[in-house]
């Protein structure tokens, strides 16, 4: 039998069971590695907090265990609003919740995938599933996702949320953003970006729902609202100290380098401006998923704290460098990004200037994302209509083209 698309159903078997055991070779192995030893800590933490809601205990006062034999604990550092939707998974057993979460990040990650590499993907819709299925083993080890799925961490889902929102929404568009800055902070740059983009319904809309959610929280959960407005959500170093070096961040290059912790606002600002200018260029272009992704990029330089699972944007982004790989220097440049990614350069330096104490080379290798993330804000390729309608058009470009600020 063939299907309307000229697939058969032995081929859609095949490239089912290709699909899995493609999963299966990348996750197996990721999680043989890292569950002898681990547990998503940061999940544990989620929990904790759904469950302090449930039973009334103190929110802020103090860190969670994220496991009954877990040493580590940490604090909750999300708006009460998100302690309350934890409670999702605070219902769960412990093993259902982990495999839930796994599931729903995974998928998160499969979008970013689709959406990212939509041009590449398009030159194989026979074989769609499968193509995506091996973009994500691959990118799998990318430092961001790894992380964002080892210790359970939210980044992929509300990265998944914003995009879907704000590139596939049409009627109720900002409803998802608006949940994620509830949930966690960070994606409120992408409201701003909204206004400074004159899209104001869906920014307006985005505000809304923001103010309902934390309203909402503040009537449920009154004492944890005000102490975390008031006192906790301006404790930089709450979540950890700045200048860790896992924290790739403007704050944590000045941090690392002892400079004035003010010099971070100022410094943030004007890179803000500058990503949302370029954001604003992207949008006005057409160029919708590079606005995007650029806001992205700027919320990983201008936040207090961003630990490397916060870097899932890097996933869209290589995906943006690469095209439809019709192009050598595309694809060179999009394989640089990812080994870029995969390896752990903010930690070797920390070893460098711990071990061999050469802190010349180890604050620069410290700070590496900084650099990546600043750099492909600033020659991160804005496409023109031509360019997207005609992927192959660009085949035989410069690498100026390819690499210049538009």
């Amino acid at each position: 039998m063939r299907s309307r698309g000229g697939l058969t159903a032995s081929s859609v078997l095949v490239d089912g069971l290709l699909v899995c055991a493609v999963l299966a070779a990348a996750l197996v192995p990721m999680f043989a590695w890292r569950y002898t030893w681990h547990v998503p800590i940061d999940l544990g933490v989620y929990r904790a907090g759904g469950d302090a809601v449930v039973h009334g205990k103190t929110l802020y006062e103090h860190a969670f265990g994220a496991h009954f034999n877990m040493p580590i604990r940490l604090p909750f550092t999300y708006p009460p609003f998100a302690a309350i939707v934890f409670i999702v998974l605070a219902i769960w057993p412990w093993r259902w919740a982990m495999i839930g979460w796994f599931v729903v990040s995974f998928l998160a990650f499969a979008y970013l995938v689709r959406e990212g590499f939509a041009p590449l993907i398009a030159r194989f819709r026979r074989h769609s599933v499968l193509v995506v299925a091996c973009l994500c083993a691959v990118l799998l080890w990318i430092v961001s996702v790894t992380d964002t799925l080892w210790f359970g961490q939210v980044n992929l889902v509300l990265a998944a949320a914003v995009l879907f929102d704000l590139l596939r929404v049409r009627r109720g568009r900002g409803v998802l953003t608006g949940l994620a800055t509830a949930i966690k902070i960070t994606p409120g740059l992408f409201i701003v970006y909204l206004f400074f983009s004159r899209q104001r319904r869906a920014a307006w809309r985005a505000l809304a729902t923001l103010a309902v959610c934390w309203g909402g929280a503040a009537l449920i959960l009154p004492s944890a609202s005000a102490k975390y407005f008031f006192h906790d959500a301006f404790k930089v170093s709450r979540p950890g100290p700045p200048g860790f070096f896992s924290n790739q961040t403007l704050d944590g290059f000045i941090s690392r380098y002892h400079g004035p912790h003010w010099l971070w606002i100022p410094v943030g600002l004007m890179v803000g401006a500058y990503g949302l200018w370029r954001a604003r260029r992207a949008h006005e272009a057409g160029d919708e998923l590079t606005a995007i992704v650029l806001v992205g990029l700027t919320t990983l330089l201008i936040a207090p704290i961003s630990w490397f699972a916060a870097g899932v944007w890097i996933v869209p982004v290589i995906g943006l460098v690469l095209g439809d790989a019709s192009s050598r220097r595309r694809v060179v440049w999009a394989a640089v990004v990812f080994a870029l990614f995969c390896a752990r350069l903010p930690m070797l330096g920390e070893k460098v200037v711990r071990v061999w104490q050469t802190p010349v080379i180890g604050h620069i290798l410290e700070s590496a994302y900084v650099y990546v993330y600043a750099a492909l804000l600033w020659f991160l390729p804005i496409r023109s209509a031509q360019q997207r309608d005609e992927p192959t058009a660009g085949q035989g470009q410069s690498m100026t083209a390819i690499t210049s600020p538009s």
